[in-house]
């Protein structure tokens, strides 16, 4: 469980970085794309997190 919080988190970071490098080349359509991707994988580890503090592990 700590590995999968730990991986969600991480991969909605670099996916995030990798989107805002990608608006600054003026590459926007997979800005967006990657920025869904980021926004997606950050909200299914938030829900985790929230689940993980309400019924516990």
């Amino acid at each position: 469980m700590n590995a999968m919080l730990v991986s969600n988190g991480l991969i909605g970071l670099c996916l995030a970085w990798i989107a805002w490098r990608e608006f600054r080349s003026h590459n926007r359509r997979d800005a967006g794309i990657l920025g869904s991707a980021a926004c997606i994988a950050l909200a299914v580890s938030a829900g985790t997190w929230l689940h993980v503090l309400e019924h516990g592990w």
